[in-house]
């Protein structure tokens, strides 16, 4: 099978990235094509629509734990790196969204499923003032000056099957940036339950992107087997309270949380 790859910290994963947002929008502009459509071209439509099926039984999931279980490091029973490298960039498109959204202005967003690779991209994103210390405040309830190293480990390393996570990436100055996530995590005693959270970087408030990732993790985590979601709100986080009162959500209120 080839030499066995060695993973070095140091080693930037940049290119991974871009490989699986360079698929993304070459499928997005084939799908806008105005050639005729062909059979082959019908038939892959249809694939490209299944990009919420069932995460946690899926090939992505199967071929992403292989990646992430190796942990970067050689095990005789997976393939080399590389090789899992390209299988995850050409599965990841068909569990991705390509999609226009916007209030305040129009934005181009693309729904990717959440790897560890965005760490460095949400550190990024973090480092440039873009997520408020009162927007952090709002997603983990607690009083946060920034988001520490080990925090955003724990973050982009899910396993696609109890904890799921995706994220929303925007192509700007000639790079793609990662502006929210959005995840849900399965309640071990209640495994058709699950506690969700989304966090938009502050420039895009009000603009849709998370009332749109909230569906679509929605959807994610229904074909997981997920059936009830709930979230702990700040109660002074009057947009989120509003928005999940305009979904139906019950409203429990709990003291000292």
């Amino acid at each position: 099978m080839g030499d066995k790859s060695v993973y070095d910290e140091t080693r930037d994963r940049r290119g991974f990235r871009e490989r699986i947002m360079d698929c993304i929008t070459m499928r997005e502009e084939r799908a806008t094509s105005p050639v005729p459509e062909t059979d082959e071209d019908r038939s892959n439509e249809a694939s490209i629509g299944l990009c919420l099926r069932e995460l946690s039984r899926s090939p992505l999931s199967v071929v992403w734990n292989q990646y992430r279980n190796k942990k970067w490091l050689e095990h005789p029973r997976l393939p080399p790196l590389e090789e899992l490298e390209a299988k995850l960039v050409e599965i990841v498109p068909s569990y991705s969204a390509f999609f226009t959204t916007g209030k305040k202005s129009i934005v181009n967003c693309a729904f990717v499923p959440l790897f560890p690779y965005e760490f460095r991209h949400l550190q990024d994103t973090i480092r440039r003032g873009d997520v408020s210390r009162r927007s952090l405040h709002f997603r983990f309830n607690r009083p946060l000056d920034s988001v520490s190293d080990s925090l955003l480990q724990y973050l982009t390393n899910v396993d696609m099957c109890d904890h799921m996570a995706v994220c929303c990436n925007v192509f700007e100055n000639g790079e793609w940036r990662t502006i929210a996530t959005a995840r849900v995590i399965r309640e071990h005693d209640q495994p058709d339950w699950a506690e969700w959270a989304a966090i938009v970087a502050d420039p895009y408030h009000c603009n849709t992107i998370g009332s749109c990732l909230l569906y679509y993790i929605s959807q994610v985590a229904f074909n997981a087997g997920i059936h009830t979601l709930y979230a702990v709100v700040n109660p002074a986080n009057a947009p989120v309270l509003h928005w999940m009162k305009k979904l139906g959500a019950k409203l429990v209120v709990r003291q000292n949380v």
